[in-house]
């Protein structure tokens, strides 16, 4: 079995959003809990309402960059997909091309299936250059042809 994403996936996809919720979320919960005369500050329902944005604009964009990463091995002819909760035996004949983008300074690599699969028609992985060649390395084989040159 070959590992195709990055180890860092673990720790971007679980770890941070956790650790983000629990921290920013405490600290969130103490603004609104602690009386107003408390707080040592001349605004503090504004103060609360930008805590409580920042948290809750921070969880959204880990939700939308950081936990839609997959990690992806190949193995006997398959892809094997996690999100560490649940995992798809995905036939590697059904892959169909790669996309690779860069969100706030990370390179993500996209994999596109005709089908949906459990995670979805678009699975997102982090993934080395090595990694990524042998992906397709395995389109082209599928294919006889580049999908770069389609």
């Amino acid at each position: 079995m070959r590992q195709l994403s990055s180890s860092l996936t673990f720790a971007l996809a679980i770890f941070l959003p956790v650790w983000w919720t629990v921290f920013f979320g405490s600290f969130s919960l103490f603004t609104v809990l602690t009386p107003a005369e408390d707080l040592p500050l001349s605004n503090p329902h504004a103060f609360r309402m930008a805590i409580s944005a920042f948290t809750v604009c921070g969880f959204a964009c880990m939700y939308w960059v950081f936990m839609r990463l997959r990690r992806v091995e190949w193995g006997d002819g398959y892809f094997y997909i996690t999100n560490y909760f649940r995992t798809a035996k995905v036939d590697d004949r059904g892959l169909q091309r790669t996309e690779r983008k860069r969100i706030l300074g990370i390179s993500i690599l996209i994999l596109h299936f005709p089908g949906s699969t459990s995670f979805g028609k678009q699975v997102r992985m982090l993934c080395s250059q090595e990694n990524e060649k042998f992906i397709r390395s395995l389109i082209i084989r599928q294919n006889g042809t580049d999908p770069e040159s389609m």
